[in-house]
C-alpha cells in the first residue's frame, strides 16, 4: 500500500464478518464470493444458536470460519449472550445487508435490551460471517422519497475546475432559473466531503448523504452544489508529490473553486457545508474565501487532532475488530506524511478567533451517537468561540440519537448501521435551512 493510498482510502467501512475466538468480530481484507441459495434461511441459524446446536452450526460454516472458532464456543454463545442481555424475547424482520452480498440481519429483543444478528452467506451457501452487534435502525421505507426534488427543480450537470483538475458535479436549482438565468435570489450550499475518495453524493452503503441533503433543501428553496472529490476522480494523481500530499490538494482548494464557480453563475449568497473532515476544514476554507462565502455549516466537525480522532475511533472499533486489524489501522495512520497531518491540524482556535472577530456566521451540528467524531468535540468548538469573545452568529446544536451521518439509531453505535438505509430527520433539515434563509 502506498502512502497516498493509505490516507485517501476508507479505514472502516468495507467490511466482511467472521468468527474469532474472542466472541465475534469484523475483518476487512477477506473477499467472499456469494452463491445464491434458496436454502439460506437465517432463521435456521438463529434457532440453532438459541438451541446451543454448535456442532450443526459449525458444519454450516466455511473453512475460514471453522478455523477461527470451535464447536464449544458456538454452543455456548447464546448462553453467554443471555447472561448479558437477559432472557430472549423475539426477533424482528430479516433484512438484506446492503453493500455486502449474501448479508442478512435482524434485531433481537432481550429482557435487558436489543442486539442485532448479522449473517453473511458465501460460496455454496456456507456461513462466511456472523456477528452479534448493537441494534440496527430499521430500514427506511419509500426510499425514492428521500431523493425526490421539489416540484419544478432539476439537477444541472457541471464540473468544478481547479488548475488541470476537473471534478464532475451537479447543481440542484429551479428549472425556471435555468431557463431564465436568474439565480441571484437563490442561496446555494456547497457540500465538502469527509475523508476518503468520496463521490458527489458521499455514498456510504445504501446512504447518499449529500444527495439526500440536496433533495431535502430543494423543498426549502435552497440550491445545492456537490461534486466528486478529487481523490475519487484522480486517485494518487491528485497530488503533485504523492509522498507529500496536502489537505489543500485533497479538500480545500476544490471547495474554494466551487465557491468561485457559484459566484460566476450569479449566486449572491454562498454557503459551505462540510461533513467530518470537510467540517473540520470549513473554518479554514471560510478564512481563505470570506469575500465569497457568507457562512459555514459544520456537520460532525472534529476539533481534536487527527491522531486523537483516530484513537477515539479505534477505541470504539476494538469491540468489532481483532487486535491485529487495529494495529494495521494504526500503522496506516503512522504512514501518513506529517505535512498532511499538519494541514488537518491547523490552528483551529486561532482561525475561529479570526472569524469570531468579524461575527462570521457558522452553524455547528453534532449527533450524540457519533463514534467517529465524539459529541464532546462540539464543546471544544464552543469553548474556542467563547475564548474569542463570543459570536452572536454562531449556533451549536446537538441531536440525541443521531450518528455520524445524522441518521437515527439506538444503543451503542457500530459500523454495521451504515449498511442500513436511513433518513436525515426533518429537524436537521429545518435547522440547516433556517440558518441559511435567515441570512439577510
Amino acid at each position: 500500500m502506498t502512502i497516498a493510498r493509505t490516507f485517501i482510502s476508507r479505514t472502516i467501512f468495507c467490511m466482511v464478518l467472521l468468527f474469532t475466538a474472542n466472541n465475534i468480530s469484523i475483518a476487512q481484507d477477506r473477499d467472499i464470493p456469494f452463491a445464491q441459495d434458496a436454502d439460506n434461511d437465517p432463521q435456521v441459524v438463529l434457532d440453532m444458536l438459541r438451541g446451543g446446536n454448535g456442532r450443526m452450526l459449525y458444519l454450516m460454516c466455511d473453512e475460514t470460519v471453522r478455523s477461527a472458532i470451535s464447536v464449544e464456543q458456538l454452543s455456548s454463545l447464546w448462553e453467554g449472550l443471555e447472561s448479558q442481555m437477559g432472557v430472549y424475547r423475539s426477533n424482528g424482520e430479516w433484512h438484506d445487508l446492503d453493500g455486502i452480498p449474501g448479508g442478512k440481519w435482524c434485531n433481537l429483543s432481550f429482557g435487558n435490551g436489543k442486539a442485532a444478528l448479522v449473517i453473511v452467506y458465501g460460496t455454496g451457501g456456507k456461513i462466511a460471517g456472523l456477528q452479534i452487534a448493537p441494534p440496527l435502525p430499521e430500514p427506511v421505507e419509500n426510499i425514492s422519497d428521500i431523493y425526490r426534488l421539489a416540484d419544478g427543480w432539476e439537477e444541472k450537470v457541471l464540473s468544478v475546475h481547479t488548475g488541470r483538475f476537473s471534478m464532475p458535479g451537479k447543481l440542484t436549482l429551479p428549472s425556471s432559473s435555468v431557463e431564465s438565468g436568474e439565480i441571484a435570489g437563490i442561496p446555494v450550499l456547497i457540500m465538502v466531503h469527509g475523508s476518503g475518495p468520496n463521490d458527489m453524493d458521499e455514498t456510504l452503503g445504501p446512504n447518499r448523504m449529500f444527495k439526500e441533503l440536496a433533495a431535502a433543501l430543494s423543498h426549502k428553496g435552497i440550491a445545492v452544489l456537490r461534486y466528486d472529490k478529487r481523490t475519487y476522480t484522480y486517485g494518487e494523481d491528485t497530488f503533485a508529490n504523492p509522498s507529500a500530499p496536502t489537505v489543500e490538494e485533497e479538500c480545500t482548494d476544490d471547495a474554494l473553486s466551487a465557491a468561485l464557480l457559484a459566484d460566476s453563475l450569479g449566486f449572491r449568497k454562498i454557503f459551505i457545508a462540510g461533513h467530518s473532515l470537510g467540517a473540520g476544514m470549513a473554518p479554514y476554507i471560510a478564512a481563505q474565501g470570506k469575500r465569497l462565502i457568507d457562512g459555514i455549516i459544520m456537520l460532525a466537525a472534529p476539533a481534536s487532532t487527527m491522531r486523537e480522532t483516530i484513537e477515539h475511533q479505534l477505541e470504539t472499533l476494538s469491540g468489532f475488530n481483532p487486535p491485529e486489524e487495529l494495529d494495521k489501522m494504526r500503522r496506516a495512520f503512522d504512514d501518513i506524511p506529517q505535512c498532511y497531518i499538519d494541514g488537518v491540524d491547523y490552528d483551529k482556535s486561532a482561525v475561529i478567533a479570526g472569524l469570531c472577530k468579524e461575527q462570521y456566521p457558522m452553524l455547528l451540528l453534532q449527533g450524540e451517537r457519533d463514534y467517529q467524531v465524539l459529541p464532546e468535540e462540539l464543546g471544544l468548538w464552543k469553548a474556542w468561540v467563547d475564548e474569542a469573545g463570543g459570536n452572536a452568529n454562531a449556533t451549536f446544536i446537538s441531536y440525541p440519537g443521531l450518528n455520524h451521518i445524522f441518521h437515527e439509531g439506538e444503543g451503542e453505535p457500530s459500523p454495521a448501521e451504515y449498511a442500513v438505509q436511513g433518513r436525515i430527520p426533518a429537524k436537521v433539515i429545518d435547522d440547516i435551512a433556517g440558518f441559511i434563509l435567515a441570512m439577510p
